[in-house]
């Protein structure tokens, strides 16, 4: 079957129930870890201090909404 067949779905497997929360635990750990950096980084570019802070509120909005929650590992880049 394709990869995109729902015999080949992992969503009845243990690891896909637990993925929403484990996804928002590891945002979590995301925010935590980065948010400061990523605070600045907007500051630098944006220079209004709310527009940087809806902006990365955004950004982990998108986070939380990814198809492929492994990515998360990455994403600090």
């Amino acid at each position: 079957m394709g990869l995109n067949s729902p015999d080949s779905s992992s969503a009845d497997s243990p690891e896909a129930a637990a993925s929403p929360a484990a996804r928002r635990q590891a945002l979590g750990r995301l925010i935590d870890e980065h948010n400061g950096a990523l605070h600045a980084f907007l500051m630098s570019r944006i220079r209004d201090e709310q527009e940087a802070r809806d902006v990365a509120q955004e950004a982990y909005v998108r986070l939380l909404q990814l198809d492929q929650p492994e990515a998360i590992s990455f994403l600090r880049a």
